[in-house]
């Protein structure tokens, strides 16, 4: 007799209740959630070597046919929790549809159950059949399992239950991956000896990438793993009779861009635009940034402060910008010395944008400056007090003025003109061009001295005697009388030219009062003017002056 056995073990099916933990991949850590999805029973049917399954003769039928799965492994699975199945019976049919045995009925919970001494014979059917609490059949498949001969071994023909859920993987599902290298691992599921793992470029898993059903580890290392690119994978477990399970649900990893890395030679963060690798992650030497603009130089990079040293310091695509050149400006005109010069963002303490003082020294003379009358060229256009005219100061209004109170301006000054012809700036009177009277020793019209009064024809055997009237023994030349001998009140010489006064002839003393004191035809030969110099610079004050035959203390 032959044993048809639907393999009962219940703490066998609890412990395949918890399966197949998916993959932990490099770089990425974690664990899912357990999985909602739980137990899938899986039927799975193994006959002799020389008689299996016709795939032509396979028929699956379900309440729902969304909700029973097979495939050519010899299987019909459907998911208890899922659809409600609470209790599950087998039975043995022969080729003429006779009932030859039953398994069952097992509680789904329980995970299985055996059937014994099943008479050989050809083209036994096995029926599978579901129901709920409440008997309603809600599962039903059955499958045409070829011939069973006599005195074939038990496992001839097993009907195994596997409990299949997927609670724990490694990576994370749907979760993005930096690398291209991902371990793929799952928990191991008893019973089985080797695994069947796919990965697929698309999620029906029609371009499969990794097709191996020879795993005998829970593990698979995806070498290779293109950037940008999404894998779905699923594992199915075979036992030691070569019936397998059905796939675990699809998961998903997503391998992400590779960043572009810049070479950072000199370490200060910044990388080289010229010199760049792909790379899931930044390796030591790389950076993702790529702006730095000498990588020799950890000094010199963006966000530096610039110096003036003809460096981008920063980056920035110019040298020494913010930089300006200041010149010394020791006098402080405002105007700088060209050949001082710093750089500099602000201007330092004594130094000024300016570089055209053409004296730095002297505080009067820059570009622009007044031109002064000081003997220097104070605007710098190479003339010496250009503009400027001597002024002549008319003390007595009459137009005309006086040689030696002179004044250098560009416009006229109150109180002078721009002749020096006056002889006596003290007597409006007396200028070039007034009338001169003769005999009066005054020189009205600064010709150079008095008019001399005709002298008339003396009578014969008469001598000329000239009026005394200051009696200082000198005659007035313009009074003559002719006498035989001197009258009272005349002299016999005539060279007094100021007859009404007795301080005035020649050989008196010469004073400084605009009168020829000593009849030399001058006045105050001998004087000149002095001017105060209070600050002791050797230029006097214009307005204080005195006149002395020498100088004054």
């Amino acid at each position: 007799m032959n044993h048809f056995r639907f393999i009962a073990d219940t703490k066998l099916a609890y412990i395949l209740y918890v399966l197949c933990l998916f993959l932990f991949a490099i770089g990425c850590g974690g664990k899912d959630d357990p999985e909602t999805e739980t137990s899938s029973l899986v039927f799975g049917i193994r006959m002799s070597a020389s008689d299996r399954l016709k795939d032509n003769l396979y028929t699956i039928k379900a309440a729902a046919d969304n909700q029973i799965t097979a495939d050519t492994n010899n299987s019909i699975a459907f998911d208890c929790s899922q659809i409600g199945v609470h209790t599950v019976t087998a039975y043995i049919y022969n080729a003429e549809n006779r009932l030859l045995i039953i398994g069952g009925p097992w509680l789904c919970s329980e995970h299985g159950g055996e059937i014994g001494s099943i008479p050989s014979g050809p083209d036994r059917r096995v029926i599978i059949e579901g129901r709920d609490e409440e008997g309603n059949i809600i599962v039903y498949g059955e499958k045409y399992v070829g011939t069973l001969l006599p005195n074939e071994t038990s496992e001839a023909g097993i009907i195994k239950v596997y409990h299949f859920a997927v609670t724990d993987t490694r990576p994370e599902n749907d979760v993005m991956i930096s690398s291209s290298t991902v371990l793929l691992e799952w928990e191991p599921i008893p019973g089985a000896v080797r695994y069947h793992l796919q990965v697929s470029g698309t999620s029906d898993f029609s371009a499969l990438i990794v097709d191996d059903d020879t795993l005998t580890t829970t593990s698979y290392l995806h070498t290779n793993a293109s950037e940008k690119t999404t894998y779905y994978w699923r594992i199915s477990a075979v036992d030691i009779n070569d019936n397998k399970s059905s796939n675990s649900t699809g998961r998903t990893y997503h391998i992400s861009e590779k960043i572009t890395c810049f070479a950072d030679m000199d370490r200060d963060g910044f990388g080289n635009p010229e010199e760049s690798i792909k790379s899931f992650d930044v390796p030591d030497g790389y950076v993702e940034d790529n702006n730095d603009c000498n990588d020799s130089n950890a000094s010199i990079h963006p966000g530096m402060a610039e110096t003036y040293d003809d460096i981008d310091n920063n980056c920035s695509g110019e040298n020494n910008e913010g930089f300006s050149a200041y010149y010394q400006d020791a006098d402080h005109d405002g105007y700088g010395n060209l050949n001082i010069v710093i750089y500099k963002i602000e201007a330092p303490e004594g130094y000024v944008p300016d570089s055209t003082d053409f004296d730095d020294t002297d505080a009067t003379r820059y570009p622009g400056a007044p031109e002064l009358y000081d003997q220097k060229d104070n605007d710098g256009d190479g003339a010496v007090d250009e503009g400027f005219l001597p002024w002549y100061q008319d003390a007595d209004n009459d137009g005309y003025g006086d040689a030696g109170n002179i004044r250098y301006a560009i416009v006229k000054p109150s109180g002078y003109v721009n002749n020096s012809n006056d002889c006596n700036d003290r007597n409006m009177s007396i200028h070039p061009g007034a009338n001169e009277i003769c005999g009066d020793s005054i020189d009205q019209n600064c010709d150079g001295g008095d008019e001399i009064c005709p002298v008339p024809e003396p009578p014969t055997a008469q001598y000329p005697y000239y009026r005394d009237v200051d009696g200082d023994g000198y005659g007035n030349a313009a009074v003559v009388v002719y006498q035989t001998s001197q009258p009272d009140g005349y002299v016999a010489n005539n060279t007094d030219c100021n007859d009404n006064d007795a301080g005035i002839h020649p050989g008196a003393e010469e004073l400084y009062d605009d009168v020829d004191n000593n009849c030399s035809g001058e006045n105050n030969e001998g004087f000149s003017a002095w001017y105060e110099d209070g600050d002791g610079d050797e230029y006097g004050n214009a307005d204080m002056v005195v006149y002395q035959t020498s100088q004054p203390e």
